[in-house]
């Protein structure tokens, strides 16, 4: 079966490819209709032109046998389009607004004329959807401008269709940055720009978003998806850039928040803290070429953010971190089973445990103090990387105000060109890198030092007129990720600390106090290669159509979770009485509570392919009746592990084991069966 499937994929690929080709309807738009004389009657051979206002650029077809029409891959903005036919009079309607995934049906009644004349339709184009069954949103520019959006990102207007909702936490908090699109998880949406996927391979997120003046407008699919999408779960999210025109065009803007501009005092401060946004950037597009019809357009967008941090924290007294608990012992608590008054927070010697008439029993130190020769070694230099309390007492005895931020630089070019009447194509380039300045109450306090996260995206097309009823459209994507977390270089091995896989320092938690560690390393890198082919094809009463989909991502992991030490009060507790003890006496004497240690300290290097291939047929049936049918096949590849690191649970043996132990570099097989149908239809009343 698997070899009969592979050879219809092959086949199917050959022939997608074999006519290359149009842009696809998933980010531009399309205008299809029927050409009637005065009678109703169709009419065959009626060129029809559309010419976007703003570049002049010029796309002709010419109505088939019934009467149909489709003038497709059309870029969102502002069209003429006009119909001519010896014998009739000219057509025109000279303002009809195309936006991203539109549809538009544009019927044409041509009157019978001896002499030359023209009909002039000023009505606008339907809105309402009569030739598929698509239901979303388009965000139009108009909204992308106007609405208010802080941090200008213009996904996060996809809240304004319904079926869209972002995703939160059982506490009713935001849980993801991205939305939820047609109760999906918010990970499982397909997100493009220009016709190329901008999704994370790795978390399913969008890795691009562009400065909000630079899109044209995006539409959000939330149901009635046709096969020409695919691997999705929830919905899709569809945007576009904005291209050059005949006139140049731009803007520079500037948003600025800082001190004296209502800045609050946190309770706990004692001065308000430094609170800096500064966000600015512009763009700029116009002609190279009039003449060719060469176009450019490019932005840039700068945030610079610094903000305060306050930590009131609690440490280790001087006398603490000197293993001296006097100033923490308090009243009589109780007796222990040899008849001696317990006090509150005594610290008892767990090295003296023993069972007197079955109850455990342990002698305290004297002084509540741990002489330094009972220490851990490794305790010793441990508590060395704490800092010292900045104030009295034993509970948030740490004052430090600390400065933090992030800086984000984005970038998007594009070349648009007309270099033939039957030839459109674009190449668009993206940049994006946000850099997290992390902060820290004291050098050790935990955390990192911040994080660098750079992606790059890029996207070329081509769209092909064969005839006037044959349109292809093909598409290349590079997208690429640089993940970098800063970490700190603690010198690990000089705390003697045993079995350490890891060289971060690792998480020493005691309960009450605040932790000391370092995050591991995060440095993974991911890219993604991506081929389509859209043909469109009008034959008849049918508007048919068909291509494929192909990516290959690579994939250089490495996450790993940091060692961690817990203490608590059980350690150098009396062994019955839970009011004594002290979690941070514990850590002296190396006895920790919980223990964690992630093996893994390699990279994972992932590689795999999916392949997607599609038959759409729109079906007009008459003037008010169109059927939708379609299906699409999809092969989404289990990633291999290329040195096979790797484990599955073995549930006849109970026994982990490895890759190399299975003889495989994957731990999951590649499903071959998955087809997908789609039908609907539309009727107009």
């Amino acid at each position: 079966m698997h070899r009969i499937t592979r050879l219809i994929l092959t086949a199917f690929v050959f022939f997608a490819t074999a006519v290359i080709s149009s842009q696809a309807q998933s980010v531009y738009g399309s205008i299809q209709g029927t050409v009637t004389d005065n009678t109703g009657a169709a009419l065959p051979g009626t060129q029809v032109v559309a010419r976007e206002v703003n570049t002049g650029v010029v796309q002709k077809v010419t109505s088939n046998q019934n009467g149909i029409y489709v003038i497709s891959n059309m870029r969102p903005g502002t069209y003429e389009i006009s119909a001519e036919k010896e014998g009739f009079g000219k057509w025109v309607n000279r303002s009809v607004s195309v936006r991203v995934g539109d549809q538009l049906s544009i019927n044409v009644s041509m009157q019978v004329s001896s002499v030359t004349s023209s009909v002039e339709v000023t009505s606008e184009a339907p809105l309402v959807r009569t030739d598929d069954t698509i239901v979303g949103t388009v965000i139009e520019e108009v909204t992308i401008k106007q609405l208010p959006l802080s941090g200008r990102s213009a996904f996060d207007l996809a809240l304004l269709t319904p079926g869209v909702q972002q995703a939160t936490v059982s506490n009713g908090t935001s849980g993801d940055s991205q939305p939820r699109l047609s109760g999906g998880r918010p990970r499982t949406n397909e997100i493009t720009l220009d016709g190329t996927s901008i999704t994370d391979p790795r978390r399913g997120s969008s890795v691009i978003s562009p400065n909000l003046d630079a899109i044209q407008e995006f539409a959000v699919i939330t149901d009635g998806i046709p096969a020409q999408y695919g691997r999705l779960a929830g919905g899709i999210i569809t945007a576009t850039l904005k291209s050059g025109t005949n006139e140049f065009h731009g803007n520079l803007f500037e948003f600025y928040r800082g001190e004296g501009l209502g800045t609050a005092r946190n309770y706990f401060a004692t001065t308000v803290p430094q609170l800096v946004y500064n966000q600015f950037g512009g763009i700029i597009g116009g002609p190279i070429s009039k003449k060719r019809k060469l176009f450019f357009f490019s932005d840039y967008q700068g945030t610079r953010n610094r903000a305060q941090s306050i930590y009131n924290i609690t440490l280790p007294t001087a006398q603490e971190e000197q293993g001296d608990f006097s100033d923490i012992l308090g009243g009589p608590v109780g007796t222990d089973p040899l008849g001696r008054t317990v006090y509150k927070n005594q610290i008892f010697d767990p090295s003296t445990t023993r069972t007197v008439n079955g109850s455990t029993v342990r002698d305290p130190f004297p002084g509540n103090a741990i002489p330094k020769t009972s220490w851990d070694p490794a305790a010793a230099k441990v508590v060395a990387l704490y800092a010292q309390p900045t104030r009295s007492g034993i509970s948030q005895n740490f004052y430090s105000l600390q400065r933090g931020g992030s800086n984000h630089d984005q970038a998007d070019g594009r070349v648009d060109e007309q270099f033939s009447a039957s030839d459109l194509a674009f190449v668009r380039f993206s940049y994006d890198r946000s850099r997290s300045i992390g902060t820290r109450p004291f050098p050790t306090a935990g955390g990192n030092l911040g994080e660098i996260d750079t992606f790059y995206d890029s996207a070329m097309a081509w769209t092909h007129t064969l005839s006037t009823s044959l349109v292809n459209d093909v598409r290349l994507g590079f997208l690429r990720g640089e993940l970098n977390r800063l970490t700190p270089s603690t010198n690990v091995d000089a705390l003697g600390i045993p079995n350490l896989a890891q060289e971060a320092l690792p998480s020493i938690a005691p309960a009450g106090y605040t932790s000391i560690g370092d995050s591991p390393r995060f440095d993974p890198t991911q890219a993604e290669y991506q081929v389509t082919d859209n043909v469109s094809w009008v034959r008849g009463k049918n508007i048919i159509g068909f291509g494929m989909d192909f990516r290959r991502f690579s994939i250089n992991d490495l996450q790993l979770t940091g060692t961690s030490f817990n203490f608590n009060t059980l350690q150098t507790s009396n062994g019955t009485n839970s009011n004594t003890g002290n979690s941070f006496a514990s850590l002296l004497l190396g006895l920790s509570s919980q223990y964690s240690a992630d093996p893994n300290t390699g990279r994972f290097y992932e590689r795999s392919n999916y392949f997607a291939g599609y038959l759409q047929d729109e079906y007009k049936a008459s003037t008010r009746l169109t059927v939708n049918a379609g299906l699409r096949y999809d092969v989404e590849q289990n990633p291999n592990e290329v040195d096979y690191n790797g484990s599955n649970f073995d549930f006849i043996s109970g026994s982990v084991l490895t890759m190399r132990q299975l003889g495989t570099n994957r731990i999951q097989h590649t499903q071959w069966k998955n087809f997908g149908p789609r039908v609907g239809f539309d009727w107009n009343p």
